[in-house]
């Protein structure tokens, strides 16, 4: 099982072909041009026209972003739930509306990568009573 900070080590270890010349002007110039040729390439196989350096780059960002998400989420949970706790004059319902939300979108990341697990754990010393 890998952690957030393991993706990028995992990854970053294989070997890679270097990439043509006209992906990486591709990467840099359009973006979503880049994307949409690198599906077109892996869909027809054709794996010496992907740009590998940048794939493996794109797959560690969202690896990151999955990480950096599950943590924005605690806090906010976070901020509300002692807000909700050390403030009750001021409880609003959007402050409750923010705790639900917050708590089911932890909940689904979890569900969707059950991986992340681990790495709320270090991050919350107990996440499950919050959820």
């Amino acid at each position: 099982m890998l952690n957030c900070g393991q993706l990028s080590v995992f990854l970053g270890d294989r070997m890679t072909p270097a990439r043509p010349a006209s992906a990486i002007s591709l990467y840099e110039a359009d973006y979503l041009s880049w994307l949409e040729a690198t599906a077109a390439a892996l869909k027809r196989q054709d794996y010496g026209a992907i740009d590998w350096e940048n794939v493996i780059e794109e797959i560690e960002d969202m690896g990151r972003r999955e990480c950096q998400s599950l943590k924005s989420n605690l806090v906010i949970l976070l901020l509300h739930l002692l807000k909700w706790q050390f403030q009750p004059d001021k409880q609003s319902n959007s402050w409750r509306a923010s705790i639900v939300e917050h708590r089911q979108r932890l909940e689904d990341s979890l569900e969707a990568s059950p991986s992340l697990k681990p790495y709320l754990e270090t991050i919350s010393p107990e996440p499950t009573k919050m959820l």
